[in-house]
């Protein structure tokens, strides 16, 4: 019975300790402006009179219940728009988009791929990252679908499949490095990949709802943590404010103390999309643009280059002789049978590169 009502307690205490606190401010600011019960007329005289008549329970109910509404509407989602921009502003590794040319450093990407992932903790995108390279390795593919290769296009297989062994995070220099566009449509496919987790947490919390209670109520704890902390660091601040207004500005010395709060409410909204996030690397949940660790390599290959050739995000792929390279190997996966190479030593082979 206390199990089926802690989901719902969980929902009621942000909204009505947020409200609270409101309701608190708003007395701080007013309260030498209302009249005392002896000098009051008009409405407030009335007011004062039905205080009296239904007693201080009934107050206490319709001051829990005005607490709750001003709460309802002012507490923050932990998967909404102001979480988003919280974890933004207090994020160090912000990526900016104002510089349009390509992202040549280790630095960059790992920031890129930072802001796209809101929310996901550095282990967990990590984890996801580590997912792609498994993806990435099984993706060889041989001449087959080309009756009589050239010597050029020979050459850019082989750079496909020694590229296919370099790590995502492993090259300092995407731009000029001989397999920077490899490793940039796999960074597409990964950008994918985190882009519709955050998209996408509602219709997946749905799904994992049904698929594993457990997960579901691990997620919904930390959710509930989150926006409780959040919620309430609005009116906190607001409160220190009217204090500092009011008596002293010595009051705003509670501000370090709130940012610490969201600070913490946002460690735990990130704990709670990690959930979803785990969820699906373990394929309790099916986010749009994940791969399934059951799929043909190669078909997973034709998606990363899909994504990377339908945007140019990374700023890696701008060459057009990259964007060709690209083409060629969509084209050949596109004729070729969808099998792994029965030989590992001839994907060994293809693997090394011309000098």
């Amino acid at each position: 019975m206390l199990m089926n009502l802690l989901p719902g307690l969980r929902d009621l205490r942000a909204p009505l300790a947020a409200g609270y606190l409101w309701l608190t401010g708003l007395w701080v600011l007013l309260s030498d402006a209302v009249p005392s019960r002896s000098t009051a007329t008009g409405v407030l005289a009335h007011a004062y009179a039905l205080t009296a008549a239904v007693g201080r329970g009934a107050v206490l109910v319709a001051v829990s219940f005005l607490a709750y509404l001003i709460g309802a509407v002012l507490s923050v989602d932990s998967d909404g728009a102001v979480v988003h921009f919280l974890a933004f502003i207090f994020s160090r590794q912000a990526y900016s988009k104002a510089s349009a040319r390509p992202m040549a450093s280790l630095a960059e990407l790992k920031s890129y791929l930072a802001s796209l992932a809101g929310q996901i903790s550095p282990t967990v995108r990590k984890d996801i990252i580590d997912y792609v390279e498994r993806l990435k390795r099984n993706a060889v593919i041989t001449s087959g679908g080309t009756p009589r290769p050239n010597n050029t296009e020979i050459s850019v297989i082989q750079q496909w499949n020694a590229g296919l062994h370099q790590p995502i995070f492993g090259l300092f220099n995407m731009v000029d490095s001989l397999y920077g566009w490899v490793i940039s449509v796999w960074l597409a496919l990964t950008e994918t990949m985190l882009a519709s987790i955050n998209s996408e947490v509602r219709q997946l919390v749905t799904q994992l709802r049904v698929s594993s209670p457990a997960l579901f109520d691990q997620y919904d704890r930390a959710r509930g943590e989150a926006e409780f902390r959040i919620s309430v660091a609005f009116p906190l601040t607001f409160v220190a404010g009217a204090l500092a207004w009011k008596w002293t500005p010595l009051w705003l010395f509670l501000l370090p103390g709130v940012a610490l709060i969201t600070r913490s409410g946002l460690r735990r909204a990130s704990e709670a999309t990690d959930v979803v996030a785990q969820a699906a690397l373990a394929g309790y949940v099916t986010p749009s643009g994940w791969p399934s660790p059951k799929s043909n390599p190669l078909t997973v290959a034709r998606q990363a280059l899909d994504d990377a050739l339908g945007r140019d995000r990374l700023g890696i792929s701008h060459l057009d002789l990259n964007v060709e390279k690209m083409q060629f190997i969509r084209k050949l996966l596109q004729a070729a049978p969808l099998e792994q190479p029965a030989d590992a030593a001839t994907a060994q082979t293809a693997s090394q590169p011309k000098e």
